[in-house]
């Protein structure tokens, strides 16, 4: 097995792209709220809390209310819409072929809602609001530091900043699992080796480049 594979990545959106940053901000519901959205079952696991209403769980969802339909404000045909795209309540929108490569990995195991994208009462395209279903404990505790704070099982260090804590994965809590939130993270958002790899290969367009954490 190769170093590359021995690895863990963040999966983050790369918010520079024009077809990133200008479309999630010019996205808006058609019809439907996403505020109706709710998560099924809150009942406490010993892990973090959404925050703010956030989406960014790993916990499932009803859908009930959601947007069908999400309107482009202004078409400009220079700016195609990516792949990955953030979305309301710190979700993201992915485009079918990226929904098509983590069904492959993760079959039934996420939850994506279709929304039509229209511009000028034209239906341009289709993304997916993705909900990520796996909240998993994946960090290795003993390797992992600083420790995890004494109150709770929470990582107290800023996860987002790579230099600023040194983050270890658990090999076989990660087993057979390719996308999750991680219950001791706040707002993580992590992904196996093959599927970034799968990424790369479709050249998948709205990702950052992915900052690799340590495996054992």
């Amino acid at each position: 097995m190769t170093d590359s594979i021995k690895k863990v990545y963040q999966l983050l959106v790369d918010d520079d792209l024009p077809e990133t940053n200008h479309l999630s901000e010019e996205f808006v519901p058609v019809d439907g709220d996403f505020n109706s959205i709710t998560i099924i079952d809150e009942t406490d696991d010993g892990g973090t809390k959404p925050l703010g209403g956030d989406l960014k769980t790993g916990l499932a969802i009803d859908p009930t209310g959601a947007p069908t339909q999400i309107r482009r404000k202004a078409f400009d045909a220079s700016v195609p819409i990516a792949d990955f795209i953030p979305a309301p309540r710190a979700a993201i929108y992915v485009s079918d072929r990226a929904k098509d490569i983590i069904e492959s990995f993760e079959p039934g195991t996420h939850q994506f809602i279709p929304m039509d994208v229209l511009s000028r009462g034209k239906i341009i395209g289709r993304l997916n609001y993705l909900i990520i279903g796996n909240r998993l404990e994946t960090l290795d505790r003993e390797r992992t530091k600083p420790e995890m704070a004494v109150s709770s099982k929470h990582w107290v260090r800023d996860f987002r900043n790579p230099a600023n804590n040194n983050p270890v994965f658990s090999s076989s809590a990660t087993k057979g699992k390719h996308l999750w939130h991680d219950l001791c993270i706040t707002s993580s958002r992590l992904m196996s080796a093959e599927l970034k790899a799968a990424f790369d290969d479709a050249s998948i367009r709205g990702l950052k480049d992915h900052f690799g954490y340590e495996l054992v």
